[in-house]
């Protein structure tokens, strides 16, 4: 009994939560009588004369009149190893005052010191965002510590935000106050998340945490500032570099890739690549061959600047086209002055960036390299034979399904980005019957390995990004907006499934195009609304708008409404929000809601002066009366 009254008290003690001191008695009690009794009780104790001290307590424990009373009741029952005592008072109290914060906070954390969390857990819900909340927070936390599988991702729950601040607010640890934003930020709400930041910031602040959560706020210039005050490392300066550049400061934005790039030049290999990219877009193609030659000559392996040698072989034309002028010049020893430059302009042949990437495939087999590879080997081919891609070549159709296998380490286990590429290929040129057969392939074979077929491993998604090329064309009748995006991840559960082995976002996109385009109208319906609900991800716009047109083609245009707001919501096109708002009047009108409807054409008007069907449609209605 005396280790447990001391242990109680020690704990009581440590946290500090209520002031109430030996010699001293609360102002809020009601009875002089009280006071006087306390202080005797104080002397005896002092005096080491707890048995007269316990006697005397329990008499004055009668004379309670406050919550202050009973928490000095309480505190010298502790230090009189008085451990039930002090609960029946503490109980006693909260009968009378239930909402009083400090008794609460006292028999909370009398209950969790003697190990009856559960019995503690209705007062300490009492207690959550106020002084005392970390109670609370604690017993939270090693809750969800006891849970059988528990994981870091658990405790990134937006429920856990104010447990966090609690415990910010009870121990002074800032790194409670970053959890709490991160919370905030893997929720999508980085808005939020800043809320949080320091007041004034220094270099033991977390520079660089609160600059990321800075940048995807959109506060930049806030995100240069913060790590101004962090290591120069080369995370720090490309970060620093895209926020200059979002913030329109393309000036400091390179000085920041120089930088990084002297002071890492073994490290940061996305430096270089940018000033090739800056040099290359505003025409300096000696500067643009001069970082490329240096970034692949530390990089040899690097894809972005493969990709990039391979288009400047391409796309450095010369200033001056050679013809029988420019011939005689060059004869009689006369040059121009956009001779002259293509004479100093670096020449990089298709042939030469062909080895390159060839030699790099020899070494790696990277999968992005080889779409690369092909890519440019069609190009090639284009240029010496001055043609375009021809829709539906069965030659090119064959080297497609060559990429794919022979670069799959066991049937149907088909790299992500070359099932990618593949995809939007067949799409792009209308052969839905190998975009089909592809995604059968690559989706279907969910069970054990038998007979030809082999479990489909759905490999991790590599982060590298498909270069660009020309979007899937609008598909007609109810899916009219249907595009085939690039980017986006989330998944579904579902057991065996094609939903549960997706895990991009474009995966539910082209999915529910082929649907539509095999009139499969219910399997495409399945995909979007997949996609729509999950929340891995941010909210795909593209699948919103083409899972609303599907729902207003089959008549059900409350839920296409809904969606078409959901949309708005978060698009931040201007122009597809006007053609959103259009859509949406053409429903709000056929439901006979003119007020709206007007509203909603003007909205899109005002977006997009130039949408004829909104303003065409707003004439109308105008004409009618409305």
């Amino acid at each position: 009994m005396k280790r447990f009254g001391a242990t109680a008290l020690c704990l009581y003690a440590a946290v500090s939560f209520v002031f109430l001191t030996l010699a001293s008695c609360s102002s809020r009690s009601s009875s002089g009588i009280f006071f006087e009794k306390l202080e005797e009780t104080d002397l005896l104790i002092k005096n080491d004369r707890h048995g007269a001290a316990w006697r005397l307590l329990k008499k004055n424990a009668k004379l309670s009149r406050s919550a202050a009373d009973y928490l000095s009741i309480v505190r010298r029952a502790f230090i009189l190893d008085k451990p039930e005592f002090a609960e029946k008072q503490l109980v006693k109290g909260l009968e009378r005052f239930p909402d009083n914060p400090e008794l609460t906070a006292v028999y909370v954390h009398f209950l969790t010191a003697s190990g009856r969390t559960e019995q503690a857990l209705p007062y300490a819900v009492k207690l959550e965002g106020g002084k005392y909340g970390s109670l609370y927070a604690e017993i939270r936390f090693q809750k969800a510590l006891a849970e059988e599988h528990v994981q870091a991702a658990d405790f990134l729950s937006l429920s856990f935000k104010q447990a966090y601040l609690d415990s910010a607010l009870t121990t002074g640890n800032s790194a409670y106050i970053r959890n709490a934003a991160l919370v905030e930020a893997f929720a999508g709400t980085a808005e939020q998340a800043l809320a949080l930041h320091p007041l004034s910031m220094s270099v033991y602040d977390m520079p660089e945490f609160w600059a990321r959560i800075a940048y995807h706020a959109g506060h930049f210039e806030q995100c240069v500032e913060d790590l101004g005050f962090a290591e120069q490392t080369p995370a720090v300066l490309m970060l620093s570099s895209d926020a200059l550049l979002r913030s329109g400061n393309q000036k400091e934005a390179l000085a920041a890739w120089f930088l990084s790039a002297e002071r890492f030049p073994a490290e940061n290999p996305a430096a270089l690549y940018n000033l090739f990219r800056a040099a290359f877009k505003s025409g300096n193609m000696g500067y643009a061959y001069g970082f490329l030659s240096s970034l692949l000559n530390a990089f040899p392996d690097y894809v972005p600047a493969l990709a990039a040698y391979a288009r400047y072989a391409f796309e450095a034309v010369p200033h001056t086209e050679e013809h029988i002028f420019s011939s005689l010049l060059r004869e009689k020893g006369i040059k121009t002055l956009s001779m002259e430059l293509d004479d100093l302009t670096p020449r990089v042949t298709p042939a030469q960036a062909l080895v390159r990437l060839e030699e790099s495939l020899a070494r790696t087999n990277d999968a992005s390299l080889v779409l690369e590879h092909l890519k440019l080997c069609w190009r090639i081919e284009e240029s010496r034979r001055n043609i375009d891609i021809v829709a539906g070549d069965p030659r090119r159709t064959a080297e497609v399904w060559t990429m794919i296998e022979q670069n799959a380490p066991a049937p149907f286990e088909y790299d992500p980005l070359l099932v990618h590429f593949g995809l939007w290929y067949f799409c792009r040129y209308n052969m839905i019957a190998q975009a089909s057969e592809l995604w059968e392939k690559r989706y279907s074979f969910t069970g054990e390995a038998a007979d030809s077929s082999a479990k489909d491993a759905a490999a991790s998604e590599k982060k590298t990004a498909l270069p660009n090329a020309d979007s899937v064309p609008k598909t007609s009748g109810v899916l009219e907006a249907a595009v085939l995006s690039e980017t986006g991840s989330l998944s579904e559960a579902g057991p065996l499934s094609q939903e549960s082995l997706l895990t991009q976002a474009w995966e539910y996109d082209i999915g529910s195009y082929i649907a539509f385009k095999n009139k499969d109208y219910e399997k495409a319906e399945k995909l979007l609304n997949a996609a729509v609900q999950n929340g891995n991800f941010a909210m795909p716009v593209g699948s919103l708008l083409n899972l609303a047109s599907l729902y207003n083609g089959s008549g059900r245009r409350i839920q296409a409404a809904a969606l078409y707001k959901k949309a708005l919501e978060v698009c931040t096109d201007k122009r597809l929000e006007a053609d959103i708002y259009y859509k949406l009047a053409v429903i709000q009108r056929e439901q006979k809601e003119i007020r709206t409807a007007l509203l909603s054409l003007r909205r899109a008007v005002s977006l997009d002066p130039g949408h004829t069907r909104a303003r065409l449609m707003l004439k109308q209605m105008d004409s009618q009366g409305y």
